[in-house]
């Protein structure tokens, strides 16, 4: 965890023919429908590339946006981990979920980020 306030979410990236993602990208989209990070992609090589970066304990859900560029998509796929733990991951030669929707499972019944945070 990075505090008490966020979650360490992390995306790894791989490409079963080796050459990296060729241009295709994913973007992380906050519940809130802003972006958090955009055209995160696997420059070269198998993988695995690793990405961290916090998201608020707050958030319900994230969406990875899987932008394809080239007809080779079935050669991309990635996990996703929240804190360490895997939460979704795509399949091995098949072509990655347009968006896929992670849920964040922040518990219910909090009203305030003080509530959550302390």
């Amino acid at each position: 965890m990075y505090n008490n306030c966020s979650l360490n979410l992390q995306i790894v990236l791989y490409d079963t023919y080796g050459d990296g993602w060729r241009g295709n990208t994913i973007s992380i989209i906050n519940s809130n429908h802003q972006t958090i990070k955009k055209n995160i992609s696997l420059s070269n090589g198998y993988g695995p590339e690793q990405i961290s970066f916090p998201i608020s304990v707050l958030e319900k859900y994230i969406l990875i946006n899987y932008n394809s560029k080239n007809m080779h998509s079935y050669e991309n796929y990635y996990h996703v981990f929240i804190d360490g733990k895997l939460v979704f991951k795509t399949k091995e030669h098949e072509n990655p979920p347009e968006i896929a929707r992670i849920p964040i499972g922040h518990e219910e019944g909090y009203s305030t980020i003080t509530d959550i945070c302390s």
